[in-house]
């Protein structure tokens, strides 16, 4: 942003400068680009999927659909006289803590899970060595039982994707545990690491670089089935199906079809992207799926599918969920556990219907007002 105005522009066009941000540094974007147009007096073209960034800073707003613009005028004309459906579904889908969206499940009544999947204890990780100053993860402990929905919500930086790499053993922390059905993985035999990943799968952040650009699309679902050839997942049980067969049948449990088999990562949309990953990410059956930031870079309504899909899914199949995320509106609806963490610290941890509670830790208010 600083480069861009050196050359003292009259128009600063601001192509998604929030993405995969979280809701706070989203928001001091946003202001520090509204403090730059009102001392430069340059035009501002901001350009999101998130109408919730510019609803309350824009001046005029356009909302475009397959590369046309549909609709356009103030935000105050858009949100009471949208002319076109797609304005309404954008609308519909920018949730809010200041209500429950209609398109969401709420989330279950919370009661004492009877199986503890996951558990980790201490776990302390640090980069860059002695000269480090600062852990990325910071003496966390956390469990996750059966048919749990659980949300991990911090702000960019904050540790999180590092505490989902600790809990699949893709690294290992510098202190601490993981047990997996009270069996600590470090020092575990391959067999015993291989059984955990059968059973522990993971839909990262970045669909395009999960996906294997050489592979069609229904091969990349297969994988994890190639991996563990001895695994009867419900989906085919009874069922002789041959290897494309199985893939559509998980493909379509996510909504994608035979269109899409053959078409390779780059020929998909982010949402089919993502929807592809958990199919592939539910192959197996998992006892716990673990999802990091699934949403983040796509468009609302797109989030808002993702979003009940995974909830569908894992009621369906009884699994529990880690649900990773910088957007606290989304997760708090979502989800029946929070965690709130900063600075490599679980700093808050309550129940969904415990969120406007005055015992929430001053870091959970602050990401709250920033979603309101």
């Amino acid at each position: 942003m600083a480069a861009a105005l050196i050359p003292e522009p009259s128009l600063l066009i601001a192509d998604e400068p929030t993405t995969a941000l979280d809701v706070v540094t989203g928001e001091h974007i946003m202001d520090l680009i509204a403090d730059l147009r009102t001392e430069t007096g340059c035009g501002v073209l901001f350009i999101t999927h998130d109408l919730r960034h510019v609803w309350r800073r824009a001046d005029r707003l356009a909302v475009m659909k397959e590369g046309v613009i549909v609709d356009s005028g103030t935000a105050l004309e858009l949100r009471d006289s949208p002319v076109h459906p797609y304005t309404r579904e954008l609308l519909d889908a920018s949730y809010r803590l200041t209500g429950k969206p209609t398109y969401l499940p709420e989330a279950a009544s919370l009661s004492e899970p009877a199986t503890e999947y996951l558990k980790a204890v201490g776990l302390s990780k640090q980069y860059g060595g002695a000269a480090a100053t600062e852990r990325a993860v910071d003496r966390v402990s956390l469990r996750i039982s059966e048919g749990e929905c659980i949300g991990l919500v911090g702000e960019s930086g904050c540790g999180k994707s590092t505490l989902a790499r600790l809990l699949l053993a893709l690294e290992q922390p510098e202190h601490g545990a993981v047990l997996f059905r009270e069996q600590a993985l470090a020092g575990a035999s391959k067999q015993a690491l291989r059984q955990f990943r059968r059973h522990v799968q993971v839909v990262f952040q970045d669909s395009a670089s999960s996906l294997n650009d050489r592979l069609p699309i229904w091969r990349s679902v297969l994988e994890p089935l190639d991996n563990y050839k001895d695994a009867q997942p419900v989906f085919f049980e009874g069922l002789q199906l041959s290897r494309r067969e199985k893939a559509l049948r998980l493909l379509r449990i996510t909504g994608l079809d035979e269109e899409h088999m053959d078409r390779y990562p780059h020929e998909l949309s982010g949402g089919q992207r993502q929807r592809a990953c958990i199919s592939r990410g539910i192959s197996l059956c998992p006892q716990l799926l673990i999802c990091d930031e699934p949403t983040s870079s796509l468009d609302m309504p797109t989030q808002r599918q993702i979003l009940n899909l995974l909830k569908r899914l894992q009621r369906e199949l009884g699994m529990s969920l880690l649900f990773i995320s910088h957007d606290l509106a989304a997760v708090g609806q979502l989800c029946d556990r929070l965690l709130v963490m900063k600075e490599g610290k679980i700093v808050d941890e309550f129940a969904a219907t415990e969120l406007w509670s005055e015992k929430r830790h001053p870091y959970t208010r602050l990401l709250i007002s920033a979603a309101l």
